[in-house]
């Protein structure tokens, strides 16, 4: 079930965020009620954002054996079958901190408040962060993501996403990220979907302005497209896009 997170969070990440902001809008550009332009880049503190870690069963059990997961009180795991129960589940926890885990074996959740992000062998994951973001992973015109772009702009949720899958993925446990983002990327100031595996980046999702668009759109009078990008390896050991496609309703294209 696990496999439906993705298509899950763009749902939401269209429900929560892109649709009671519409408002805010105008020619593709977001501007807060408080009267702000939110750049490319920035934090738009008007949408909700979150960070989901999915394996089997084992994964709290794992991550709590090895000092990554803090909290002393053990997870209280919530039946989510299905997309329906999943938001409500997202929007009961929208104010909370921390993060959430999935177990894909039993179609369960839970949050879990305190991560560590320093256990062994995450630091040298950082080093070589090229080796799994794309180099437009901040900024959707930029051909190379610099030391400083990362200190900046990755976050602790995002550096989380991308380091736990690869550091913690074993022969008989892949973890995968799933996370909505509430950096904006591109000019819309809304932030993206992303998928990471331990590979890094797997896909991803974003709003795009393009009213002269053949669509289909997210909102065709607001000009909002939804754009999909997938990601693999090459025989040279390089992450590179292999898909980029437009993307109308979520419901018929990832078939929910």
């Amino acid at each position: 079930m696990s496999a439906d997170l993705f298509e899950w969070l763009v749902q939401y990440h269209i429900n929560t965020n892109l649709q009671p902001n519409l408002k805010h809008l105008s020619q593709g550009r977001y501007t807060s009620p408080r009267g702000k332009a939110v750049l490319e880049g920035e934090e738009n503190d008007d949408t909700t954002g979150c960070l989901i870690l999915a394996n089997g069963d084992s994964l709290v059990r794992r991550l709590q054996e090895e000092k990554i997961i803090l909290d002393r009180v053990p997870p209280k795991f919530i039946q989510t079958e299905d997309y329906t129960s999943f938001k409500a589940f997202l929007d009961k926890n929208e104010k909370k901190d921390g993060a959430f885990v999935y177990d894909g074996k039993n179609n369960t959740i839970t949050r879990i408040s305190r991560f560590a992000n320093h256990a062994e062998g995450m630091d040298g994951i950082r080093d070589s962060y090229r080796k799994f973001l794309p180099a437009n992973f901040v900024y959707e015109e930029a051909v190379a993501m610099t030391p400083e772009d990362y200190d900046d702009h990755i976050g602790t949720k995002t550096d989380l996403a991308m380091v736990l899958p690869i550091a913690r993925t074993t022969n008989d446990s892949k973890v995968n990220a799933y996370q909505v983002k509430r950096t904006a990327y591109g000019q819309t100031g809304l932030g993206k979907v992303t998928h990471f595996g331990p590979q890094g980046l797997k896909e991803e999702f974003f709003f795009h302005y393009d009213p002269t668009s053949n669509g289909p759109f997210i909102d065709e009078e607001h000009g909002i497209v939804g754009v999909y990008r997938s990601y693999e390896r090459n025989e040279k050991g390089e992450l590179v896009k292999v898909l980029e496609q437009l993307v109308g309703d979520p419901k018929e294209y990832f078939k929910l």
